[in-house]
């Protein structure tokens, strides 16, 4: 099976929540709890954060990411994560598969993260896979014509 890397962007000017990647839940800051998933799956070799900010680097690294310091034009509020995205690869020298992890998803389980590695490897029609459930409700509740 191939090894992944995972990747987690992180910027610290939130400006509903500020600094709400390192907010503690159950007294863990929320960006650890991707990490500690990626760090225990199988398939995922390294686990790296992309950050602008230096307090949210040295959570990462406390919890065993490595750090990719962003530059602070990709870390604004109307910043795309392609672009982050495009600067991780830029810091890497070439392109390759990628795990990307939400820092503000604390429910992630490395089991969960290992299956989806290898259904991705095991259907070669896939060129990307993304993670969603099945709601409750209809999708039409969340809507509300005006």
């Amino acid at each position: 099976m191939n090894s992944l890397k995972a990747i987690i962007l992180a910027r610290g000017g939130s400006k509903s929540i500020p600094l709400k990647n390192i907010k503690k839940i159950n007294g863990i800051p929320l960006l650890a709890y991707p990490i500690i998933a990626a760090r225990k799956a199988r398939n995922i070799s390294s686990v790296y954060v992309s950050t602008d900010d230096p307090t949210i680097r040295e959570v990462a690294l406390d919890y065993g990411a490595k750090v990719i310091d962003r530059p602070p034009e990709l870390a604004e509020d109307d910043s795309l994560d392609l672009d982050a995205f495009r600067h991780v690869v830029e810091h890497f020298g070439a392109y390759q598969d990628m795990v990307q992890l939400r820092a503000t998803t604390p429910m992630v389980e490395s089991c969960i993260l290992d299956e989806a590695v290898e259904f991705f490897f095991n259907n070669s029609d896939c060129t990307s896979l993304r993670s969603a459930h099945e709601l409750p409700e209809t999708a039409y509740k969340f809507f509300k014509k005006k």
